[in-house]
């Protein structure tokens, strides 16, 4: 405050004061006579100086128990003290008159500068006293960054005008009292014995700075609440803060003192524990006892001082017993197998060995690896051992004596004794032998009670052997034969009655634990010398044997229905080459006549029949191969459903997926499994109904059971509400010839079968009589695109030329030969791959080389096309060969580029399919 001397003269007297100032200032103008401004000085000065006196007593209060208690908390006050106070001396211009007298521009300054030292003090105090690292971890976070913004801050009245450093730390004050009081509410909230010294403390400075902060801006006037608000609040706040930090020093005392009382409470009961212990127990940490309790000592004849420090090997009998000791103790620090009880002998101080039987563990006592024993001392068991032992050598010796007189007994005894000896060793070889047998085996009594079952036997019958002993065998095991189904009879019975059993010849199946298991039973009387007493059975689980026979020899009778399909479907693709191959000259020759050309074009569907059968058994054929192409199936699906249903009262419901996967498919082959899968539907429903098709998207990530690599696959569902399969035909539904018709040819399904598994795919059926059967196929997906210029067909021109034909059926160069002279070539003809190579290299040597070669891909007896077209290719590499073949489906027709070949084309053909391939082959580039 500033004090201004006025001399007033009589009369009337204006004074002018100018007042300039860079922040908020309040000018209580006050005229005091000279005994009124004496009698204020003496009554205000006492006041701030006790105050002051306070707070510096406070400071060095609270900086003393720091040093002496190390608590941060005490510092951290001491700081918010020092600003506090500062603040307070400049605000009411003690400062500047005691402190800084000369530096104007520091007295400015100040004021900020320790308005954010204070507030770094209380907000590390507020951390520290509240625990808020342990307690409130989001509002700690909170804290620590707003006291690095402060300490930020702290610079700014260094860097910005007076004005705004004022005005930025009184937001800063105002935003960290709002924060300190939300932090002590929600300590309160949160049961913090602490936060109840807290919030009083900073209510009451929050009171004062308030009162300070409104008088700053004017909006209160100069009394001696606003004038002193500010003090009282910071003193109150200071004394309840020390008072907090003492209460909490106090608990923590306190809470220390319980813990070390508890903790000198356990460790003298332990301590009471080992040293009335009646075993010895040491520690040995690298060999040598650093522990040891009175009974050990006194076991050994030592004093607890001497044992303690001593090697572990002085105290070690030097015998086998002795040596154990060294061996057990260097297994168990190197982690080696350590036995945890083992029998040893040790040495006493007087040098006699005593036994004993030590309990080892190893452990970490202050990171160091510990060997804790309890040590018992079993020489008086020992001795009692010997003297046992002794006085049974004189029983015996006794004993023998009577055995001389009574010899007879003697060896009877022997006898007896022999006899139970090996029993015992009988008995437990059998349990041994039963347990190790993976069949079941079960013994019965001749009323057929089980009184006997090994491991295997009760986990077939789902039981434990306490449940089944005691039963009768037929009530715990009840057999069927596989095949009828028919109950198989009592095999305690049989046994008994024909004095074995074999059923090596047939299966058996019962259930187990709701699964069918398939068996072969085996069994024999039990005799006991020469009487039977009971049977034993030995059940042989050979489901898995089983069913992998079953697959065999379906697989043995679609690899023998191949041989035959190729063998026919090659000889019959000729004779259709022959037929279609003549009908496709007659249709061209007559093409003017429309009469002629409808009887021709019902032949050619005729032969396409025949041509399409040969597909289905060609199916079959040993390496045969679809060619694939990428197609949607949608199309596929309706159109073969189309037909299939055509002229029957069975409808058709469609759910196919929109945006269905593409799919690399043999589009002929599929068409033929649908065709057979939907035939099938319409015909066990004689009366009508309706045939649901599905088709979606699936990705199978390979969880399931069945035979499928994971990957993307469409699933197409063909289900009709028809009479259904019986159960015990659904296993051979897929067997070739295998039908229940009366016109089947059973060749449908098997077709079907064999085609899905050429496409990598998967065909499973489920089906129950009277209520429909349902298929499921599941096809790869593929992310190619359809070929949308599939089955265009190229205009025919007639470029002439020269071809070499090479097939072993005659009837084929006839009908070629007629076919291709249409269109201007000229055709040579030989039957074998030899004469095939000799031809083209004469029109090598005459300069006139044929512009094509077809040759057959294989010729019986002779050398084929794929071996033809290697030589010819080693010749001249720009030969233009295409293969032929009546398999139409062999590896090489689909790969034919591999081996060499330009073109392919599948027999049966017409004139435009081989003009077409010939015009595609010319064309070319070499």
């Amino acid at each position: 405050s500033f004090v201004f001397p006025l001399e007033v003269k009589p009369g009337s007297t204006t004074y002018f004061l100018r007042i300039r100032s860079e922040g908020s200032l309040v000018v209580p103008l006050k005229v005091w006579g000279l005994k009124a401004f004496e009698h204020m000085r003496n009554t205000t000065l006492p006041l701030i100086w006790m105050h002051y006196g306070l707070m510096l007593a406070l400071f060095f209060y609270n900086l003393f128990l720091f040093i002496s208690t190390r608590e941060k908390s005490f510092l951290y006050v001491a700081i918010f003290i020092i600003g506090v106070t500062l603040f307070a001396m400049a605000n009411n211009g003690l400062a500047a008159q005691y402190l800084w007298p000369s530096s104007t521009w520091w007295g400015n300054i100040c004021h900020p500068f320790f308005v954010f030292f204070a507030m770094i003090g209380i907000l590390l105090f507020t951390r520290e006293f509240l625990s808020l690292r342990l307690v409130l971890k989001k509002l700690d976070t909170f804290i620590f960054l707003f006291t690095c913004i402060t300490i930020g801050c702290l610079f700014t009245p260094f860097l910005l005008q007076y004005y705004y450093a004022t005005q930025l730390s009184v937001l800063m004050a105002a935003i960290g009292s709002i924060s300190v009081i939300v932090v002590g509410i929600i300590a309160q909230i949160k049961k913090i014995r602490e936060a109840i010294f807290y919030n009083i403390a900073t209510f009451s400075f929050v009171v004062g700075t308030l009162l300070l902060g409104l008088r700053s801006f004017g909006v209160l006037s100069d009394n001696f609440f606003t004038a002193w608000g500010y003090q009282l609040g910071s003193s109150a706040m200071i004394v309840l803060f020390s008072l907090g930090i003492a209460d909490k020093v106090n608990t923590w005392r306190r809470d220390k003192e319980r813990a070390l009382s508890q903790l000198a409470t356990s460790e003298a009961r332990y301590r009471t524990l080992v040293e009335n212990a009646h075993d010895g127990i040491i520690l040995v940490q690298d060999w040598k006892i650093v522990f040891t309790n009175t009974a050990f000592a006194r076991m050994l004849g030592y004093s607890v001082d001497e044992l303690e420090g001593m090697q572990l090997k002085q105290i070690i009998a030097g015998t086998p017993l002795g040596n154990e000791v060294i061996v057990q103790y260097q297994n168990r620090l190197n982690g080696g197998d350590a036995k945890l009880q083992y029998e040893a002998q040790l040495k006493r101080k007087t040098g006699n060995i005593i036994d004993v039987l030590i309990s080892a563990q190893l452990v970490l006592l202050d990171g160091i690896p510990t060997s804790v024993a309890i040590i018992t001392d079993i020489s008086a068991l020992k001795e009692a051992y010997d003297t046992i032992q002794h006085q049974y050598e004189e029983i015996q010796s006794q004993y023998e004596e009577l055995e001389a007189m009574n010899e007879e007994m003697v060896r009877t005894h022997y006898d007896l004794t022999e006899a139970t000896h090996k029993l015992e060793e009988e008995s437990e070889r059998l349990h041994a032998t039963l347990r190790s047998i993976y069949d079941g085996v079960v013994a019965t009594d001749l009323h057929g009670t089980i009184i006997l079952a090994n491991d295997k036997a009760e986990k077939l019958a789902g039981t434990s052997s306490k449940e089944i002993i005691g039963k009768p065998f037929n009530s715990v095991f009840t057999f069927n034969y596989v095949t009828t189904k028919e109950e198989f009879k009592n095999p305690v019975n049989e046994i008994l009655r024909y004095g074995e059993l074999d059923t090596s010849g047939f299966a058996l199946t019962f259930k187990s634990h709701d699964k069918d298991v398939v068996v072969e039973l085996s069994g024999a009387p039990i005799y006991v010398e020469g009487n039977i007493i009971g049977t034993v059975i030995v059940m042989h689980d050979i489901t898995g044997q089983y069913w992998l026979e079953k697959e065999i020899q379906k697989i043995s009778k679609l690899e023998s229905l191949s041989i035959l399909a190729g063998g026919i479907a090659h000889d019959f693709n000729n004779l259709l080459t022959s037929i279609i191959g003549n009908l496709s000259i007659l249709k061209v020759k007559l093409s003017n006549n429309q009469i002629y050309q409808k009887y021709i074009e019902r032949i050619e569907n005729a032969a396409q029949r025949a041509a399409d059968l040969t597909k289905q058994l060609l199916t079959f054929s040993k390496g045969g191969e679809p060619i694939k192409e990428v197609t949607s199936l949608e199309q596929v699906i309706r159109e073969t459903a189309q037909f299939a249903l055509s002229g029957s009262s069975v409808r058709c419901n469609y759910e196919i997926q929109p945006d269905l996967w593409n799919c690399e498919v043999d589009v002929g082959q599929m068409s033929q499994v649908f065709h057979n899968l939907i035939l099938n539907a319409v015909q066990s429903m004689p009366h009508g109904g309706i045939i649901t098709i599905k088709a979606s998207n699936v990705t199978y990530d390979g969880s399931g059971q069945k035979p499928l690599l994971p990957g993307n696959y469409v699933i197409i569902t063909i289900k009709d509400e028809g009479v259904g399969i019986p159960k015990e035909n659904l296993s051979r539904i897929f067997d070739p010839f295998f039908t229940t018709k009366e016109r089947g040819s059973g060749l449908g399904l098997a077709t079907s079968f064999s085609i899905i598994k050429r496409h990598g795919g998967h065909i499973e059926v489920h089906s129950e009589t009277g209520k429909g059967s349902e298929f499921i196929i599941y096809l790869h997906a593929t992310e190619k695109k359809e070929n949308i210029t599939k089955g265009a067909i190229a205009p025919f021109t007639s470029p002439g030329g020269r071809v070499l034909l090479m097939d072993d059926d005659f009837t084929i160069y006839e009908v070629a030969s007629h076919m291709l002279d249409i269109y201007g070539f000229k055709v040579d003809w030989v039957d074998t791959g030899e004469k095939a190579i000799e031809k083209y290299k004469e029109s090598l040597a005459k300069s006139s080389p044929y512009d094509v070669i077809i040759m057959d891909l294989t010729v019986p007896g002779s050398m084929g096309g794929v071996q033809a077209v290697r030589e010819i290719l080693e010749i001249n590499p720009h030969a233009k060969v295409i293969v032929s073949s009546g398999y139409s489906n062999d590896p090489v027709m689909s790969h034919y580029k591999e081996y060499g070949f330009r073109g392919v084309i599948a027999k049966p053909y017409k004139i435009e399919e081989i003009i077409k391939v010939i015009n595609e082959v010319i064309s070319q580039e070499d």
